[in-house]
Order: structure tokens, then sequence, then C-alpha cells
């Protein structure tokens, strides 16, 4: 797999867990991505979320995506980095419409919009599983 195959698969597989560190215990969760191309990988959440804090806190993450079907996954660490652009921000709410209503009544403020800098991932299959790791860089 490259990079663009990297950049396919996690598009078309949208959801995945982020891994964060707080006061060195780990928090795992299901986010959704927003895209990820060449310019990184963006997601979003709330300011009044802890994962928000965790992110301000401690940016080093790891991001896991997972088909279980293909026995595929792709973990990508790297450091996510916020993201205030507020052009950015309106069309994450276009495309997920939850948002509407909380951004409405809250303000585009609170919505926190990270990309990943420094990104490389690893992919994992069961065929491959005893090969030596590889990584590439987003």
């Amino acid at each position: 797999m490259n990079k663009n195959d990297v950049f396919t698969f996690i598009n078309e597989n949208q959801t995945f867990f982020l891994a964060t560190l707080e006061n060195k215990k780990p928090h795992v969760r299901v986010i959704t991505l927003f895209r990820a191309d060449e310019n990184g990988i963006l997601f979003a959440t709330g300011k009044h979320k802890d994962v928000y804090h965790q992110l301000i806190a401690n940016p080093y993450v790891e991001l896991l995506f997972w088909i279980a079907d293909e026995g595929t996954q792709i973990r990508v660490s790297g450091t996510a980095k916020l993201f205030e652009d507020l052009d950015i921000k309106k069309i994450m709410v276009e495309k997920f419409t939850f948002l509407k209503p909380w951004v409405e009544q809250q303000g585009y403020d609170q919505l926190a919009p990270f990309y990943l800098e420094n990104a490389k991932a690893f992919v994992w299959t069961q065929k491959a599983e005893f090969n030596p790791k590889e990584y590439i860089t987003l």
C-alpha cells in the first residue's frame, strides 16, 4: 500500500478510533473523519469535550481505521494541530448535519477542527501478520 492507497482506504472507511493520553492514562473513542488528503487528516470535536482538552495538552495521537471483514487496519500516528478556519467549520457542519443545531446555539467558535501533522501510517493485515513493520509517511 502507498500513500494514495492509505488516503483512499481511510476516506472510504471514515469511522476511526482516536487514542489520546491524559495524566498517563490512555483514552480511546470513536470519531468520524472529515477528510484525508495531501493537506492532512482532518477531524473535529467540541471545545467542551475531554478529547479537546487532551489534544491541547498532549497533541500526540494515534488513529486506528479498521475493516473487520477484510482483516485490515491502518494505524496513523502524528501530532494533532488545532485548525481554526471558519470556512472549514462551515463545510463540516454542512457534512455533519447533526452539528447544525449545536452550532446555531453555541456558535462556530465551539467547533474545534484538528489535522494531523507529521503523520505516518502502518498497514496491518492478517496475511502480513509476521512481516516487518513498514511505515508510510503521509
